[in-house]
């Protein structure tokens, strides 16, 4: 009974404590909130923030180097007036409107600022930009395949193509005036025994150079490595005579590419090597020596290349 009746007496004193001059009360509170608002928005304070500037000149001209960038600066002013900067970004444009080439010298300033507040100061700490203008190019220019690797061993790349074959590029007339072509991104080869098609993009990003299309169709055909070999000692013969005839030399050497899976089963008396004496008349003549090569393979040379032919009456 005692403990109830001491919590019932704090609960009354309390009570009254809140209920006399209630209202009073709650208004001196909220003055109170709202002076230390007042207080701590007037309070002037620094922070360091960066500001994306974006650099724009007149149509059919072009800024070397880079045309956005960021620049280290300190905003100042009240605490209320710098609220919005914790989370909006600082973007500035900086228009270039002469139309020539050349360098110019600007300085990045608040008017430059989009949305900025008069009530904020702003100080940049490297303000002064150096711009250098040139006239934009356009050309067509052919596309060259860059390959980038080995084939498997005993593989080659026999051929390649692109489509398109050639494109549209776009830039500084400093540097697509050089320009003598555009270059594939690399193809990775490495590994390849089989005939195989890319689609890749095309080099120049880093030269500031647009194209016409953005990636071009790469198509390789692969084949095993060829290697060139020789044939000795096949007899020489004389074709399409009507006399009797001699020849020299009798037998010669012909060398033939081919792949060596084909070139491992053939020899000598795989080949034919003769000389047409069918318009000559009697007597000594030089003949070019021809032959008959086997398939899948590609005449190289004959040695010696000419014979000579006595035809007799």
């Amino acid at each position: 009974m005692s403990t109830n009746w001491k919590g019932r007496r704090v609960f009354a004193f309390l009570w009254q404590l809140l209920s006399v001059n209630f209202f009073y009360k709650i208004f001196a509170l909220l003055l109170a909130a709202l002076s230390w608002y007042l207080i701590q928005g007037r309070e002037i304070i620094e922070i360091n923030r960066q500001i994306d500037v974006t650099l724009t000149v007149p149509e059919g001209y072009g800024v070397k180097g880079a045309a956005t960038f960021s620049k280290d600066a300190t905003i100042r002013g009240s605490r209320a007036h710098l609220a919005r900067f914790d989370h909006d970004l600082l973007e500035a444009e900086v228009r270039i409107v002469r139309q020539s080439v050349g360098s110019y010298r600007v300085r990045l300033n608040k008017e430059h600022v989009r949305n900025w507040n008069e009530q904020v100061s702003l100080t940049v700490h490297e303000p002064y930009i150096q711009v250098e203008i040139d006239k934009l190019l356009e050309r067509k220019l052919p596309i060259a395949v860059l390959l980038q690797g080995v084939p498997a061993d005993n593989y080659i790349v026999e051929k390649n193509s692109v489509k398109p074959t050639a494109v549209t590029v776009s830039g500084l007339q400093s540097v697509v005036a050089k320009l003598q072509k555009i270059s594939t991104l690399p193809v990775d080869i490495n590994g390849l025994q089989k005939n195989k098609s890319f689609v890749v993009g095309l080099a120049g990003a880093e030269l500031g150079i647009s194209h016409s299309v953005q990636q071009v169709t790469v198509t390789l055909q692969v084949g095993e490595k060829k290697v060139n070999k020789t044939f000795s000692g096949v007899a020489v013969e004389v074709v399409d005579g009507f006399y009797a005839s001699k020849v020299k030399p009798s037998t010669v050497a012909i060398t033939v590419q081919g792949v060596p899976a084909v070139l491992n089963f053939i020899n000598s008396s795989s080949f034919q090597a003769f000389v047409d004496v069918g318009e000559l008349s009697p007597g000594k003549h030089e003949r070019k020596i021809k032959a008959k090569i086997p398939e899948e393979t590609v005449l190289i040379e004959i040695k010696p290349e000419n014979a000579f032919v006595e035809i007799s009456d």
